[in-house]
């Protein structure tokens, strides 16, 4: 599945300065080390399938620096006269930004 637009938030929330940058990859271009394969799994394996998607993941900005998101993916159908879904619409919400700290009694 492959990005073909982003709106001004998604741009900012993910840390790319242009939709060039981001139209036509995948959303591995996101995902990292700590993003969860069995949650992308399901999200994937509900898209297949044609149905509506939540799940929280840890992503990240085009820099590296880790979020927490709440994604929401929506299959659409448009002009089709088909049953199955000929886009998905993602929406991703920021929970919180990740940060670690070390701690020592």
């Amino acid at each position: 599945y492959y990005i073909i637009n982003v709106n001004s938030q998604w741009l900012r929330l993910c840390g790319f300065s242009s939709k060039i940058q981001c139209i036509g990859k995948t959303l591995s271009c996101i995902q990292g080390r700590r993003t969860n394969v069995e949650r992308l799994k399901d999200l994937v394996r509900s898209i297949r399938q044609g149905k509506r998607h939540a799940t929280t993941l840890v992503n990240y900005k085009q820099n590296g620096e880790q979020f927490i998101n709440n994604i929401r993916v929506y299959p659409l159908k448009v002009n089709t006269t088909d049953e199955s879904p000929s886009l998905y619409m993602g929406i991703l919400t920021e929970k919180t930004k990740v940060s670690f700290c070390s701690l020592q009694h």
